[in-house]
């Protein structure tokens, strides 16, 4: 969890809304980022569903790669047709295809996040007054801040089931599970 963004001086107060939304989307406030939580998953238990629960890691990393990749399509491209719900937002094989889908499909999220963070920095010309709440050319009652508030909401929900998953499964004993 990070402290105070660069030039928030000593205070929260001293930020934009703007700044505030690029700090969420960050991982600020409240809350680890979604990278310091897939570290706590060892490689073998990535694809694996515990007992009451509906996804494994690798399911619930891909879930969000895939949604916010639909939202940024969403907000940008007139013509973007979203997956089907829920199947096409969720991967149907609870393990990875290969160890290295994990890495790159969370490379792949962060680089989409700081798309959305430059769409968040840049909106209507960084108009702080109007910029993040202004619609979208294609969809005029769709905001930026609608969007990234939906990403971070998702993020954390999601992250926090991670969380409670890496824990479960690093109470678990002698499993000889294979260790980042």
């Amino acid at each position: 969890m990070s402290d105070l963004p660069p030039g928030a001086g000593s205070h929260p107060a001293s930020l934009s809304l703007r700044d505030h939304v690029l700090w969420q989307l960050a991982g600020g406030y409240a809350r680890p980022s979604l990278a310091e939580v897939a570290e706590r998953i060892n490689r073998g238990d990535r694809g694996r569903v515990l007992p009451g629960c509906a996804h494994s890691p690798w399911q619930i990393v891909r879930h969000l790669f895939i949604c916010q990749e639909d939202l940024l399509a969403y907000a940008l491209e007139p013509e973007h047709v979203s997956p089907d719900f829920p199947a096409g937002l969720w991967p149907a094989n609870p393990v990875p295809p290969t160890a290295a889908d994990w890495d790159r499909t969370l490379a792949r999220y962060a680089a989409d996040r700081e798309r959305l963070c430059d769409l968040v920095r840049t909106a209507a010309g960084g108009d702080e007054s109007t910029g993040l709440l202004a619609g979208q050319p294609h969809l005029p009652r769709v905001s930026w801040l609608r969007q990234a508030l939906i990403v971070s909401d998702h993020e954390s929900y999601h992250t926090g089931q991670l969380a409670t998953l890496a824990a479960a499964f690093s109470r678990r004993e002698g499993d000889g599970a294979d260790r980042r």
